[in-house]
Order: structure tokens, then sequence, then C-alpha cells
């Protein structure tokens, strides 16, 4: 099943990372979160290890 989730940029830049999102990456206060870029214009969200 695939989830699709809409957030907004606020005028500095910054966006919330929704409940599910956390929830789906097992993020906590502190995690690092990396954004690769790929060729084709996808970006994917990733817990850095």
């Amino acid at each position: 099943m695939t989830v699709h989730i809409t957030v907004r940029v606020r005028k500095d830049g910054r966006v919330t990372v929704p409940k599910a999102v956390r929830e789906a990456l097992s993020l906590g206060v502190g995690d690092l979160v990396r954004f690769p870029i790929h060729e084709d214009g996808t970006v994917a969200v990733r817990k850095s290890s």
C-alpha cells in the first residue's frame, strides 16, 4: 500500500515531518534524516545511521 502525504513548506524552508512518516522511519528527537536525490528527480527520505 502506498500512502501519499502532503505538507506545506514554510517561508523559512522548514517542513514538519508527519507523524506517519516519523513512525514509518522510527525517527526520534535528534535522529538524522537524509534525502537522496535520484537522477529522475525523485527524492527519498531515509533515516541516517
